[in-house]
């Protein structure tokens, strides 16, 4: 996707939210280390091996750096990556 095309999603999404984290409902006051970022949702079909884009959601930092350590742990867990990868 390019740039141009994200930061149009990420600005509908802090919209749709009212600048607030659709996880944890932290109001994001705008300031240039506080934004909300822009998270891709996924449905899985782990037998077919299938990944599909449903949707969008607009999260603070904090949620969105625990939504990525949970899947880097889960990763680490299964060999998938090594502990310096996970570091």
């Amino acid at each position: 996707m390019e740039f141009t095309c994200w930061e149009e999603l990420k600005k509908k999404y802090r919209i749709i939210a009212n600048h607030h984290c659709m996880i944890c409902n932290r109001y994001v006051s705008h300031t240039p280390d506080d934004w909300l970022e822009l998270h891709e949702r996924y449905e899985y079909d782990y037998e077919n091996r299938i990944q599909k884009l449903v949707g969008y959601v607009s999260i603070c930092h904090e949620c969105h750096m625990y939504i990525h350590q949970g899947l880097l742990q889960i990763q680490l867990s299964n060999g998938d990556i090594s502990y310096e990868q996970y570091e």
